[in-house]
């Protein structure tokens, strides 16, 4: 049987591997976003389909260079999605539709290479 690819949001960059890109990764639930978050000081106003984490507004801490307060908001929106039960944010069923058995428990395991 062949491996079957789920497209899921921001994944433009084609010519980027997916797989294992922490660049990639959304800081907050570890979902594969296809973009990057921030570009250096660069916020990119997308916003993450998983946990609905605008980059550059819920993170707009990030823009001081404070490395510590960065991670401590990273660390608050990430206890809100979790307490509220990790639920998929895009209603967008078209271009942001909840990938085939998706597992928001396992996503969370890739951000603790970040």
């Amino acid at each position: 049987m062949g491996t079957e690819l789920i497209w899921t949001t921001g994944m433009h960059n084609q010519g980027t591997s997916m797989k294992n890109n922490n660049d990639l990764l959304c800081p907050v639930c570890g979902f594969q976003l296809g973009f990057k978050a921030w570009d250096g000081d660069i916020d990119s106003q997308e916003i993450c389909p998983s946990c609905g984490t605008q980059f550059g507004y819920n993170d707009a801490v990030r823009h001081q260079g404070d490395k510590d307060k960065t991670a401590k908001k990273y660390q608050e929106i990430r206890e809100h999605w979790i307490k509220g039960g990790m639920k998929w944010w895009s209603t967008d069923a078209v271009h942001h539709a909840q990938p085939v058995g998706w597992d928001p428990v396992e996503q969370l395991k890739s951000i603790s290479q970040i």
